[in-house]
């Protein structure tokens, strides 16, 4: 459901008044620390009535920051669209486990032959 956010909104206008760093900035939610990503996700989740423990992953799946994909700690999953900066829409989407990080550690490769 699509709808101006007030939480979220205040959040998006707080952060950007704070320091350039919300939604609306040039970096958009990308520029945003782990914690503050984390916490927006969840109160548009919670906002829109849906049941969200806690964030466990977020990955962004359009190039203009837009849209990400939200998975929580209890098997739920969403689809979070931030419009212009103020409208949020968010819709559930089927939960499937994240694919792993790869370990790009050079000390974790096998040795050359």
């Amino acid at each position: 459901m699509e709808r101006p956010c007030p939480v979220v909104g205040c959040l998006l206008t707080s952060l950007t008044l704070a320091g350039g760093c919300g939604a609306q900035s040039e970096g958009g939610l990308d520029s945003l620390s782990d914690l503050q990503r984390d916490t927006f996700f969840l109160e548009a989740i919670r906002g829109d009535g849906f049941i969200c423990a806690a964030v466990m992953t977020t990955q962004r799946i359009t190039d203009d920051g837009r849209s990400w994909r939200v998975s929580c700690t209890d098997p739920a999953a969403y689809l979070v669209t931030v419009e212009d900066g103020r409208a949020v829409e968010v819709t559930p989407t089927p939960y499937t486990e994240p694919l792993p990080v790869p370990d790009r550690n050079p000390r974790s490769l096998p040795p050359p032959d």
